[in-house]
């Protein structure tokens, strides 16, 4: 099942998850439209207490994905 459009949703979808190092991880999915230089209508943001970075192109189904691959995922970009 797809999902829709970040536009037509309410809340937008977020996730935590713990690395491979014991870093706790919170995945959000952003509205691009708002964010200087976007390169799309949205993102993933990953954030943890060290770090935050941003994914562009990303599965639609990218909340089933299991730790590793998010993880995986989060160097993209």
């Amino acid at each position: 099942m797809s999902q829709p459009p970040f536009h037509d949703r309410e809340v937008p979808l977020s996730r935590v998850y713990v690395d491979d190092d014991g870093v706790e991880w919170e995945v959000l999915e952003v509205d691009g439209r708002q964010v200087p230089a976007a390169r799309g209508e949205a993102c993933l943001v990953f954030r943890s207490p060290q770090a935050m970075r941003r994914v562009w192109n990303y599965p639609r189904g990218w909340a089933m994905l299991s730790a590793h691959e998010l993880c995986r995922l989060s160097w993209q970009r």
